[in-house]
């Protein structure tokens, strides 16, 4: 049974005690929580109080839903990157000298619809559109999105799956020659709430990016996203020495 304070909401008294079995490493990194059910069965409540503990859960990072499978304690490793790095080269993922991999999770021909972009003033029609996920050391840390105008059976389309875009167009007559960055903090997209399993709202540490190339009609939309507790970025910033 729950041993909640006089007053103390149940929901609140259930958070508390999941919390501590994660702290104190009863519920390891990576393993299956009890299934509700058999939540509700040893605390002594309803099914609706252990959902509402479980979310307040996600919400803090400490756990993630993983669909048909159920919930899980999230492995918080976290992975600090250059600020200018935005993982759009497989070249800049290798100098970390971590293992890096691409999974594929969808091709579609659609617009930017975000409106985030506008700022790179993007074309309005539709573009090949493509979804990814990154993982370092076979941890999922970042969402990729990138917007191509090409049609979907373009030769720069077939190696997607396993190459990023700058990679790709790098032995061709349209190499990339400029890149834009933009990072913000902004509300996981709802592929990236699905592809980690976090919950709607999640912050997450957002790099929008515009790649040019030699061609002004080919230019290269995308945006990555890492859930908050899962990627940092720094930057080393050269002060003149006044005495120099």
């Amino acid at each position: 049974m729950l041993n909640a304070r006089e007053g103390q909401p149940l929901n609140e008294a259930v958070r508390e005690e999941l919390q501590r079995r994660i702290d104190t490493k009863r519920y390891q990194p990576g393993d299956a929580l009890p299934s509700a059910v058999s939540l509700a069965e040893e605390f002594g409540v309803s099914l609706i109080t252990i959902k509402r503990a479980i979310k307040d859960l996600k919400a803090l990072g400490l756990l993630r839903t993983v669909q048909g499978l159920g919930v899980f304690v999230r492995q918080n490793k976290r992975f600090i990157r250059e600020i200018d790095v935005s993982m759009t080269s497989l070249e800049q993922a290798m100098d970390s000298k971590l293992p890096l991999s691409l999974t594929l999770i969808s091709l579609s021909w659609e617009p930017i619809t975000d409106r985030s972009f506008d700022l790179f003033s993007p074309p309005r029609g539709p573009m090949s559109c493509i979804r990814r996920v990154i993982s370092i050391s076979d941890e999922p840390i970042m969402f990729d999105t990138s917007y191509v105008p090409v049609p979907m059976d373009h030769p720069i389309m077939r190696d997607v799956s396993t190459k990023f875009i700058m990679d790709i167009l790098k032995p061709t007559k349209t190499p990339v020659i400029n890149k834009r960055l933009v990072i913000d903090a902004a509300p996981a997209s709802a592929e990236a709430q699905s592809a980690f399993g976090i919950p709607v709202g999640y912050p997450t540490l957002r790099r929008l990016y515009h790649l040019t190339t030699r061609d002004p009609a080919l230019s290269v939309f995308g945006s990555v996203e890492a859930p908050f507790d899962k990627l940092a970025c720094n930057i080393d910033i050269p002060i003149d020495d006044p005495a120099a």
